[in-house]
């Protein structure tokens, strides 16, 4: 009977630490008087911070705060859309639906608007930049650092929502079936696959826009992908009024895109291109 007793207390005990010491979700209810939503976050035991915005304001709302040097950002836009400004820069940056983009921390105060009646639903991991150099070190050669480098710290990338990030993303949500460090360790784990495939996507769009050194706009890469079968996923590029048309990619670019595409056997080589029967190249296109 004593020994039943104490391990019983022992498993109780063991239990208590494991639920205290799992990944915790603090969430955050938008203000009643302001709008519908909430802003939840967790993080890792390396810093990481994973957090989900659903957010719809009665009216516009004006939000300041200065973004951090230490962390790497990861930003995806799943709905309506912002823009932001940046102190000391002229220049605007915005993400649209269906947009995901990474950038470093500048420091420096950022200005931004929250449309009123809009429905926002962003997802945004913040990844420590010692951990993220960390990263980098470990698993990527000299050459492929400095590009990374180049990219990722130095500006703003964009690129589209796969359906591979989104399914990261449904799983990412089953860390709660995980107790103590196996929670973070599964955590971490999603975080590592989602920023692999991110890199992939980022240099994969720093080849094909940077090839014979031509300008191509992104959202003609991604019709272009889906046009000759890669998956991009859900097509967020339509018009939101039916009167309107999207920009088409030009034929010329289509034939340089496709070439790329090939060269770096992401098509097979007897692929040919399509004739515009389909409408893909109906209406205007970017300069």
């Amino acid at each position: 009977m004593v020994t039943i007793k104490v391990t019983n207390q022992y498993l109780n005990n063991l239990y208590r630490d494991l639920l205290s010491n799992s990944p915790q979700t603090v969430t955050i209810d938008i203000p009643a008087d302001m709008g519908i939503g909430q802003i939840s976050q967790i993080v890792t035991k390396q810093g990481a911070v994973v957090s989900d915005w659903k957010m719809n304001y009665f009216s516009d709302i004006n939000v300041q705060g200065i973004n951090s040097e230490e962390y790497v950002q990861l930003l995806f836009c799943f709905n309506d859309g912002v823009s932001w400004n940046i102190a000391d820069n002229r220049q605007s940056t915005s993400i649209q639906k269906g947009e995901s983009c990474i950038y470093r921390g500048h420091g420096k105060m950022e200005y931004l608007c929250y449309a009123g009646n809009s429905d926002f639903l962003f997802k945004n991991i913040k990844i420590p930049l010692s951990y993220f150099y960390k990263i980098l070190n470990d698993y990527f050669e000299d050459s492929e650092i400095v590009a990374y480098e180049k990219k990722l710290l130095t500006g703003i990338s964009k690129v589209h929502i796969t359906p591979y990030m989104e399914h990261i993303f449904a799983e990412l949500k089953d860390f709660i079936q995980y107790r103590g460090g196996l929670g973070y360790l599964f955590l971490e784990s999603k975080i590592f696959e989602l920023l692999s495939v991110y890199l992939s996507e980022v240099l994969e769009l720093s080849i094909l826009t940077s090839d014979y050194g031509a300008n191509i706009h992104t959202l003609y890469i991604a019709q272009i992908k889906r046009k000759y079968g890669l998956d991009m996923g859900k097509n967020y590029n339509l018009a939101a009024d039916p009167k309107k048309r999207v920009p088409q990619c030009p034929r010329d670019k289509e034939i340089m895109l496709l070439e790329t595409l090939k060269h770096f056997k992401m098509l097979d080589a007897s692929v040919e291109i399509m004739e515009s029967g389909n409408g893909n190249h109906e209406g205007y296109s970017l300069k």
